[in-house]
């Protein structure tokens, strides 16, 4: 199948250079998804072609083809161990992943290779990076401290509010404990005088005191309601 497609190709007198030239002017126009046929198509015809190849994953990371873009540089690695822009692409994707320690493990092998090419992807790639990814975990762990302290508030509050609500019913039970108790204790003091009072007319009708008597304890017994 592919012998086929390469046989059609130089029929057409396609040239993996052509290709190349093609695909490289369509990603200078910004317009990746054309480009990167062209430089598969270079590729098939030339699979060592390591320009195109290094341009194919450049595009894949352009239109967001990340996975796709680290098997193209790696496998342009594993061919070309000294080709020191795979090693710089590779750590651009993973800033793109937000990955600044895998961008780092590239960063430290292309040192070797081009050591202004890593002192540009550190400074203008990982370090913006780590910094906004640290800003993001300060802003993150103060977001949770901030909710941990409203909660804590909010623990509190409800505490405060059920020992006042307690409390509160506490004395509002023992303010109607004592009512009941006043009530309970003038009915009795009131059975308590009406038997006395009985008692007494009782003693006064079968003229066991006389009426003199009677009336001063009479006015005594009344006197204490």
């Amino acid at each position: 199948m592919r012998e086929l497609a390469e046989k059609r190709l130089r029929a057409m007198g396609k040239k993996p250079a052509w290709l190349y030239v093609d695909g490289y002017a369509l990603q200078k126009l910004n317009r990746c998804g054309e480009a990167i046929p062209q430089f598969r198509l270079a590729l098939m015809l030339n699979t060592h072609y390591k320009e195109a190849q290094n341009e194919l994953g450049c595009c894949l990371l352009t239109t967001g083809q990340l996975d796709a873009a680290v098997t193209t540089f790696t496998n342009l690695i594993g061919k070309y161990p000294d080709f020191w822009q795979a090693y710089y692409n590779l750590g651009l994707i993973y800033v793109h992943k937000q990955n600044p320690i895998n961008a780092r493990i590239y960063l430290e092998q292309l040192k070797p290779r081009n050591m202004v090419m890593a002192d540009e992807l550190e400074a203008n790639q990982i370090k913006p990076l780590e910094s906004r990814l640290e800003q993001e975990r300060i802003a993150a762990a103060n977001r949770e401290k901030e909710e941990r302290e409203r909660i804590e508030r909010e623990r509190l509050a409800k505490q405060e509010a059920d020992a006042k609500a307690k409390a509160e019913a506490e004395a509002a039970a023992s303010a109607e404990e004592s009512r009941l108790a006043e009530i309970q204790a003038a009915e009795a003091s009131k059975k308590s005088l009406e038997k006395k009072l009985t008692e007494l007319k009782r003693l006064y009708a079968k003229k066991l005191i006389t009426k003199e008597t009677y009336n001063a304890l009479q006015k005594d017994l009344l006197m204490q309601r």
